[in-house]
């Protein structure tokens, strides 16, 4: 009766443990496998599209009228009622770019409808002192710029027109030749009818 007990016990639980463990190992593959496949594909694809998107930038080259020797020329300055803006000191800022635009657009069309040889424009500087503005206006050649009287008188009846708060008493022009150089031509008769009259004086003083 006795050894019959002993080799039941065995036997049982030689079976428990051997069936357990291999089902705890199989289990722990596929899970991290499948994970890893997944997280690296969507960053890569994700890094992919940010650099196609951020590309290029061109900046917008701009180009100042200048007279040439075959061309007349006039320099032109007048004051707005405006406060003055610092901004306008800088040539490269919004502010003076949008001013001169404002300007040129007022200031060309009169001179285009009143003197034939008219070309174009550009605005030289803006200055303090209410908002004082001077401009080159440029002719298709030296005989087509009108006198400076002349353009200063018309500019100064049509300054109400011009809807940019000019002050006509601050308008000035001056008549150029090539190369920018004030137009003297039109003091000499004064000034040899002066010589004229000091000589004439002269000689009778001294008779």
């Amino acid at each position: 009766t006795t050894m019959a007990t002993t080799t039941t016990t065995p036997t049982a639980a030689n079976t428990t443990t051997a069936t357990t463990a291999p089902t705890s190992t199989t289990t722990a593959f596929p899970t991290t496998m499948t994970t890893a496949a997944s997280s690296t594909s969507t960053i890569a694809s994700s890094s992919t599209t940010t650099t196609v998107a951020l590309t290029t930038t061109t900046a917008p080259a701009t180009t100042a009228a200048t007279a040439s020797p075959q061309e007349g020329q006039m320099n032109l300055t007048f004051s707005l009622t405006d406060a003055f803006n610092p901004a306008l000191s800088n040539s490269t800022s919004q502010d003076f770019k949008d001013l001169s635009v404002k300007v040129k657009g007022k200031i060309d069309p009169f001179f285009k409808k009143t003197y034939a040889g008219f070309s174009r424009s550009r605005v030289v500087r803006f200055w303090a002192g209410s908002t004082g503005v001077e401009m080159d206006m440029i002719f298709n050649s030296p005989v087509s710029v009108p006198s400076a009287t002349v353009a200063q008188s018309d500019l100064r009846a049509a300054a109400s027109q011009f809807n940019i708060s000019i002050i006509p008493g601050s308008i000035n022009a001056i008549k150029l030749i090539s190369g920018g150089a004030p137009n003297t031509s039109v003091c000499l008769p004064a000034l040899l009818l002066a010589l004229s009259v000091l000589y004439l004086f002269t000689m009778e003083y001294l008779g």
